[in-house]
């Protein structure tokens, strides 16, 4: 302290404002550079901003544009899967087959154009065999083929009995030309028939293929089922 005050005040305060200013030096250390200011909306948000960087907007829903506008690949939606099943091809048509025996370049017969006669009968051990024609009355010519309905009606035109059964093969078909005529025949056995049956008054014929029907007078009495041939061609 003496050596101090030899010095006197003034070298005194000079000697501290030394010693400071080298103490302060040897214990400052130099610190990181500053990192660039960072903008107030980056700070905000925690993310720093690269100047020049473009922006990408990724997309985060796959689900259709809203009032039906067309699907897009900016969006990632590619559209619904396809639901349509793919066209079957078209089978073709079978063609419809003709009637065997039917030709189709002639109409058949009805009752309209036709008209009912008999042509004769004989009979053989109680059997009654009537033939009959249908004749082409029309102006064109027409085809019959098969076997008619045939039944016994009475006076009121109902029927008696069952209707007769059919015998014997169809055989072919038959053209009729204006005038020409076809035959069936009709057998009816009335042996050993009580007096008490009914008898017929007329025969109901019913072209092959029509619903129209034809009248002829026969008069029988009926106690057997009755039976008929198909049509052929008279001779």
């Amino acid at each position: 302290m003496c050596r101090v005050q030899r010095l006197g005040l003034p070298a005194l305060l000079a000697l501290t404002a030394v010693m400071l200013t080298a103490c302060s030096g040897s214990g400052a250390k130099a610190g990181p550079p500053s990192s660039a200011s960072s903008s107030p909306g980056s700070a905000a948000s925690g993310q720093a901003s690269t100047p020049g960087a473009a922006t990408s907007t990724v997309p985060t829903s796959s689900t259709a544009p809203a009032g039906g506008a067309a699907p897009s690949l900016a969006t990632g939606y590619l559209g619904p899967p396809p639901t349509t099943q793919p066209t079957q091809p078209t089978q073709p048509t079978q063609p419809a087959r003709p009637t065997p025996g039917i030709p189709t370049t002639s109409a058949g017969c009805s009752a309209s154009g036709l008209a009912l006669v008999g042509t004769g009968g004989q009979g053989a051990a109680g059997t009654l065999i009537s033939t009959f024609g249908l004749r082409n009355t029309g102006t064109g010519t027409c085809v019959l083929y098969g076997f008619p309905g045939t039944s016994l009606v009475d006076a009121q035109g109902r029927q008696i009995g069952a209707a007769a059964r059919r015998q014997g093969a169809a055989g072919g078909q038959v053209r009729l030309a204006p005038g020409q005529a076809a035959s069936f025949q009709l057998a009816l056995a009335h042996a050993g028939c009580p007096s008490s049956a009914p008898v017929s008054h007329a025969l109901r014929i019913y072209p092959p293929g029509d619903r129209g029907s034809l009248l002829v007078p026969y008069s029988q009495p009926v106690c057997t089922t009755p039976t008929v041939t198909a049509v052929v061609a008279s001779g």
